[in-house]
């Protein structure tokens, strides 16, 4: 907790997260949204700390990574981004990850478009974490990549279609991908939400 507390007083906003599973983990985020809106007038070209976060659980020890993000970034400047988080950027996972980039683009300017870069010290992890809330699109709107995201992984179709009918009129929240902290490939995790502030619901 020491990080969280080193954190505390340049933060504005505060937000708690769990992921339930056989293994939870619990995460604090601590926001510097001024930091953030400053960087955006002023320099909107640097590389700003967004979010410091502490991760644990019962199988995790504690971790901290930090969220940094490029206010205005060009597709190109995506792109890369993106193919930075993956060791192999010709990989199929990654070209994966790259077309709900793509999907986005349709829909609003790259610099309309708010990515994360996630790191952690001494850890491999590399991987981002794209906000999609401003597209103001559904789950189902973005059902063909999610089977494909899902198919790359899974055999049996029923969960993710289940996961459709369920959740597919929820609004699209976030998508990351990348390197995690095992070294290991992670596909693109969805999340949607009733709206910003209301439950999530994931889906990896």
């Amino acid at each position: 907790m020491a990080v969280a507390g080193r954190g505390l007083p340049r933060a504005d906003l505060l937000h708690f997260g769990f992921e339930p599973a056989a293994s939870p983990v619990l995460k604090i985020y601590l926001e510097r949204a001024g930091d953030f809106y400053a960087g955006l007038k002023y320099d909107p070209q640097a590389r700003l700390l967004v979010y410091d976060a502490l991760k644990w659980g019962t199988e995790l020890s504690p971790v901290s990574s930090r969220y940094m993000c490029r206010p205005e970034q060009t597709e190109t400047e995506l792109r890369r981004t993106i193919e930075a988080c993956f060791q192999a950027p010709g990989s199929e996972a990654c070209q994966l990850a790259l077309a709900y980039l793509e999907r986005a683009l349709q829909v609003l300017p790259a610099k309309q478009l708010l990515m994360l870069e996630v790191e952690e010290a001494g850890s491999v992890r590399q991987s981002f974490d794209l906000n999609l809330y401003d597209l103001e699109q559904t789950v189902t709107q973005w059902a063909d990549l999610i089977r494909q995201t899902w198919q790359l992984q899974q055999p049996d179709n029923q969960p993710v279609e289940t996961f459709l009918q369920t959740h597919g009129d929820k609004v699209l929240g976030h998508v990351s991908a990348g390197t995690g902290r095992d070294g290991q490939v992670f596909l693109p995790c969805i999340s949607a939400s009733l709206n910003r502030r209301r439950k999530q619901y994931k889906f990896c």
